[in-house]
């Protein structure tokens, strides 16, 4: 396997085991706090995303991105 295919790989599943993670605990900070917790969700993509702490950047899966789009809009659909 490539070596860059395999580093690609790790980095996608880092990126999901933090929004994961932080899906999760944000979940239960807003029901202790008692806001939507849509807030708390969009503040943490800003602040974890390429704007503030880049620790979460996508730009480098432009394919992934357009499946996270898809994947996301079904879920809603339904």
């Amino acid at each position: 396997m490539d070596v860059n295919v395999v580093e690609q790989a790790d980095n996608l599943m880092r990126i999901f085991a933090i929004i994961i993670f932080l899906g999760i605990v944000l979940t239960k900070v807003s029901h202790r706090i008692s806001i939507p917790d849509v807030v708390l969700y969009i503040a943490a993509g800003i602040i974890v995303g390429p704007a503030v702490l880049n620790i979460v950047d996508f730009s480098e899966f432009g394919i992934i991105n357009q499946l996270i789009l898809a994947f996301g809009a079904a879920i809603h659909t339904v």
